[in-house]
């Protein structure tokens, strides 16, 4: 890199679309992004983070979050999905036979029920680093198994040192997040970027998801508190994926100005013309 930062680190949520990231994304960036040494795939925020760090995460709509945790976990206890591909590598991608598969929610609220770690997950993995001997897990589990109350103010500390943190809704239209990145970074494009192929995608989460009422998904938003306030928090995000600046209405931004950070327009606006950007 020719700027500030010597490292790039992926604060990479389990369930949040960043295995499309690394795959689709951080390997079509030039190699001069030398991200921090990883062993596990989700290790929390690294002691490794300093200022020389550029810093990139995403963060999930608490509803389909827990939605998706489930069901990879009931999928991977039932031996549904590809362990592995021709290297040994872990992929965790879904089998074609299993594409309709469906969950019932009443097992999903006994579970998040009984399991109150799962509580705010995505927070606690903000909060927690993965251990030599130990995975970040496995760390949230034991300490979350009593006590499941959480640092806001740190977790607010380091939401906020983020660089770049996007919701998984971007990554529907990623463009505008790599130009962000190559900005920032001062890189260049290496390859093509490719749309999010539902290469990782277990539709036994949709479907999930799809059978919640209203009145379900307004009690796991109150299970989940912090984690659906932090979603909610404009300031914390990009506003590559805020509210529109000229209706008002949470949508993904499609235009934005040269600062980055002073206006967002949802599509609607801009194809209708309603907004005049520049």
């Amino acid at each position: 890199m020719t700027n500030e930062f010597k490292n790039f680190y992926f604060l990479h949520i389990r369930k949040t679309g960043g295995r499309y990231f690394k795959e689709y994304i951080l390997k079509q960036l030039e190699d001069k992004v030398e991200k921090l040494p990883i062993k596990d795939r989700h290790e929390g925020w690294k002691k490794e983070i300093d200022d020389n760090t550029y810093v990139f995460s995403i963060l999930r709509d608490p509803v389909e979050y827990i939605c998706s945790v489930y069901a990879h976990m009931i999928s991977t206890r039932a031996g549904l999905l590809h362990p592995s591909n021709e290297n040994g590598k872990h992929t965790d991608s879904i089998k074609d036979n299993i594409v309709n598969i469906e969950l019932d929610k009443k097992y999903m609220f006994e579970w998040i029920r009984y399991n109150k770690w799962t509580h705010n997950l995505q927070s606690k993995e903000i909060l927690h680093t993965s251990e030599e001997y130990n995975n970040i897990l496995n760390i949230i589990i034991k300490k979350y198994s009593k006590d499941n109350n959480v640092d806001k103010e740190l977790l607010y500390e380091r939401l906020n040192r983020i660089n770049l943190l996007v919701r998984q809704v971007s990554l529907k239209n990623p463009e505008s997040i790599v130009k962000k990145l190559c900005d920032d970074l001062n890189i260049e494009l290496a390859g093509e970027i490719q749309k999010d192929t539902l290469t990782y995608h277990n539709m036994a989460s949709t479907n999930l998801y799809n059978s919640l009422t209203e009145e379900d998904k307004i009690e796991i938003r109150q299970m989940f508190d912090i984690d659906n306030e932090i979603y909610n928090n404009h300031s914390i995000f990009s506003q590559l994926d805020n509210v529109c600046s000229f209706c008002g209405e949470y949508s993904y931004t499609t235009k934005f100005d040269s600062s980055w950070k002073k206006y967002s327009y949802c599509s609607n606006c801009i194809e209708s013309g309603k907004a005049l950007l520049g």
